[in-house]
């Protein structure tokens, strides 16, 4: 898991990068979305108590964006920073990225343990939290065997 605590230039700037490497858009299609970004950023209204603030940092829950944004930038954290680091990309059996982070780890717990203060040392705006555990638990509505899917 991990919280925000980005700073939107920097959060903009990762946007960027990441539709300039990722999408079929022009350098003019990728500024605009940037810049529409930006100006959702800085006018990040939100209401609590009857009261309005307007969020400095990150993005208010419930912008129609922020998923995207999110994932946006952490998936060019996640290709230019996390796994650059090839001394444990190799233990990194299977990454999923939602809501939860899920990582299959075939080092030690140590290595695990050491992977964890790395990927919370490579910025500052992520802090990551790990839980493990030895067994593979999975939903038999989510299993099937072979050829047991249904057409």
């Amino acid at each position: 898991m991990w919280r925000n605590n980005l700073q939107n230039p920097k959060g903009v700037h990762y946007v960027q990068k990441y539709l300039t490497v990722n999408s079929d858009f022009s350098p003019v299609q990728t500024n605009l979305v940037c810049h529409f970004l930006e100006v959702i950023l800085e006018n990040n209204l939100f209401t609590f108590n009857d009261r309005m603030y307007i969020q400095k940092h990150g993005v208010a829950m419930g912008t129609l964006c922020a998923n995207s944004y999110a994932n946006m930038f952490l998936a060019h954290w996640e290709n230019t920073v996390l796994f650059r680091k090839d001394e444990y990309k190799q233990h990194v059996i299977f990454y999923q990225r939602f809501v939860y982070d899920l990582f299959l780890w075939k080092g030690s717990q140590v290595q695990l343990c050491e992977f964890h203060e790395m990927m919370n040392e490579l910025t500052e705006c992520l802090r990551f939290t790990i839980t493990w555990s030895y067994t593979l638990r999975v939903s038999g509505s989510l299993y099937r065997e072979v050829g047991q899917w249904p057409h």
